[in-house]
């Protein structure tokens, strides 16, 4: 996905956990950015962004929404 503001997917090894040297951003966490995950009767859907306003000076949101599908 390529959009301006995505946060970059920190999971380098792709195992869902903050190793050592993945976490691009120093907030402590693990970003992915975009993703899906199964969630009880539904999907989570999650968008994270994130833009530098000043030098080392990082500013982010995210967005989660469950989706429930109907027939």
């Amino acid at each position: 996905v390529l959009a301006n503001g995505l946060a970059p997917d920190e999971d380098l090894d792709g195992d869902g956990l903050l190793d050592e040297g993945e976490d691009t951003n120093g907030n402590g966490r693990l970003d992915h950015g975009i993703w899906f995950g199964s969630s009880g009767i539904g999907v989570e859907a999650v968008i994270e962004t994130q833009v530098a306003y000043r030098p080392r000076r990082i500013v982010g949101a995210s967005l989660s929404e469950l989706v429930v599908p109907r027939n």
